[in-house]
Order: C-alpha cells, then structure tokens, then sequence
C-alpha cells in the first residue's frame, strides 16, 4: 500500500534487492531493470586492466566525450535510481534509457556521496560507434594507430579517465577525476 502511494505522488516504483552483498533500493517507472552497480565498476576495472587495453595521454578530448552523455539526457527522466550506501557514503545511480537514431542507449551515472564518480554509455549498435570514435582519436590526435583495436583507455590533461571498448557493442567510461576514481577503486579492490 505504501508502495503504492510513493509511486502515485513520485512516479516510480520502489523495490529493494541484495547485490554485492549491499542492500539497494531501485526507483523504476517502467518495467524494472535490477542492475548492479558494483558488479559495473568491478567488470570495468577489470577490463580496462587487461594487456590489451591501448593506453594513451590526450589532450581536450573530454569536451568531445561530455557530448555523449550530457546532451542526450537534457529532458529525460532516469527510468531507474539504484541507491545504497558504500564505506559510509551514498552510492546513487541513475539509467537512461532512450535511444539514438535507431539504436537503444543506455546511460548510467554514478554519484558517490553526492559528488559525479563516472558516466557509462552503453549504445547497442554492435560496435559501429567505438570504431568512428577510434577514428576520430586517431585523426586529431597524436595516439599510436593499431592495426586492430579493441580497448583504448585515455588519460586526459585535466585528469579524467575515458575507457572505449566494443564489448558486443559501443561502451563509453567516463571519469572526470581521476584521482577521485583511484579513491573509489582501492576500496572496491580491497572488497570493502
């Protein structure tokens, strides 16, 4: 009953689920989708890790990156909010879902303890979108050319990680601050 009463007065649905081992409360209109959110962060360090993973510094690339996660999601409300709280502070994320030409998008973003941790975008074009994106690196920046690609992770200048990969289909991390992400990531390592 009190459900449903916070749906009428919110518009979202409330629902609590254990991943990871942490209780977290999902906020849905719609039909509910129970991601994890440290099962996310966990598959991204592991995979941008890996020795195949191309690693290179650039310069300004993040204004080009930002357009694919801000502009996108200027009117749209988030169809799920996953909260829960980690090491004393509230992790919130946020799913868009919408959908980019004729392709479905999704975007997270990932607040901890109120502040931006991280954005991931998720096009399901079966790749088509890394692959422009890697030639668009290559042609404005000095980046090393590899005959085949399949993960390239960016430092930038002003300190934020961008990870690209075509896992199935065009993935996009980005972390404005690096150091922020360090913080966050010796504490899911040392599984806290």
């Amino acid at each position: 009953m009190i459900n449903y009463f916070k749906k009428l007065f919110s518009g979202y649905a409330t629902a609590r689920r254990q991943v990871s081992g942490v209780i977290c409360r999902y906020q849905y209109a719609g039909k509910p989708v129970f991601f994890d959110p440290m099962l996310m962060l966990r598959e991204f360090l592991h995979r941008s890790s890996t020795e195949s993973v191309q690693k290179e510094p650039v310069t300004g690339f993040e204004e080009e990156i930002n357009q694919f996660f801000v502009t996108p999601i200027q009117d749209v409300e988030p169809s799920v909010i996953c909260t829960c709280e980690y090491q004393g502070r509230e992790l919130k994320v946020f799913r868009f879902s919408l959908k980019e030409g004729t392709f479905p998008l999704s975007i997270y973003r990932f607040y901890w303890g109120g502040e931006l941790l991280g954005q991931f975008r998720r096009k399901y074009d079966y790749g088509s979108q890394v692959s422009d994106l890697y030639e668009e690196l290559y042609s404005k920046y000095p980046i090393q050319q590899q005959e085949k690609w399949t993960k390239l992770l960016v430092n930038t200048q002003t300190g934020g990680l961008i990870f690209l990969e075509k896992f199935g289909h065009s993935q996009l991390w980005y972390f404005p601050d690096a150091e922020r992400f360090q913080e966050w990531r010796s504490l899911i390592k040392s599984g806290v």
